[in-house]
């Protein structure tokens, strides 16, 4: 389980890799947002 604090995951070594992956996710899906909402709007 992932501690969410002010946008941050809290790290461990069981936790690095999904927390590095959901970081990534979540900055590619605000991305495409903004790519979305540039040219279709």
């Amino acid at each position: 389980v992932l501690q969410m604090q002010t946008g941050l995951a809290v790290l461990t070594p069981e936790t690095l890799d999904a927390a590095a992956l959901a970081e990534v996710g979540a900055r590619v899906h605000a991305l495409s947002d903004l790519v979305t909402a540039s040219y279709f709007n």
